[in-house]
């Protein structure tokens, strides 16, 4: 063939293949496994994530028993409404079988404070910065870290899941995130590991 290739798409990454994997082998037309629950519920407008647990994964839970954490488009908690809509689809959709009983909640929260010192350039005429540009520049940190740790700014398609249900925050992204403003010189983090981590049913915000 003397006609050169285009069109074409890279190969697919470990990482995406990672999430997109499971959904190919989730039984379409039921909800059976963990994995079933979560594509399916998922597949409801206005979900943005969604993880189911079992007596496995929670022993307060009944045996044959499967809660489901809703977190919605946009954060926040999720509305009776979308719950409802969620319920609808796993038992008349893509139903459940008859001897699972299933909940299905708004995913709670875990309040984190990372503590950390943001350092500032100099400005280049070598005077102290004013206190304008100090603001300015933290301003655009904030922006930036509630951009990237946002639900709705996670693109799996593209390879990031940023955002992961009961994962620890890791320094990295926020080192890649705040050095990317201009106006930054360094970052120190030094809040303990632990202040980073949640439960695995718990969202972060």
């Amino acid at each position: 063939n003397i006609t050169k290739a285009s069109n074409g798409q890279n190969r697919e990454t470990e990482d995406h293949a990672k999430i997109h994997a499971p959904k190919v082998a989730t039984t379409a037309s039921r909800s059976v496994s963990e994995s079933d629950f979560e594509t399916n519920a998922m597949r409801v407008t206005g979900v943005s994530r969604a993880l189911a647990q079992t007596d496995a994964d929670n022993p307060t839970l009944d045996p044959n028993t499967v809660m489901m954490w809703i977190v919605p488009t946009g954060g926040g908690t999720a509305s009776q409404i979308l719950l409802n809509a969620v319920e609808r689809r796993l038992t008349v959709n893509e139903p459940k079988t008859n001897t699972t009983a299933l909940m299905v909640v708004p995913a709670p929260y875990a309040e984190l404070a990372p503590v950390g010192t943001v350092y500032l350039k100099h400005a280049s005429s070598g005077l102290p910065l004013l206190a304008a540009a100090v603001e300015a520049a933290a301003d655009e940190v904030l922006s930036l870290l509630v951009t990237h740790f946002s639900p709705d700014s996670i693109d799996r398609d593209a390879g990031d899941y940023t955002v992961q249900f009961g994962a620890a925050l890791a320094y990295s992204d926020y080192y890649r995130v705040i050095t990317t403003v201009a106006a930054v010189k360094r970052l120190d983090l030094d809040s303990p590991a632990w202040s980073l981590a949640t439960h695995r049913s718990e969202e972060r915000r």
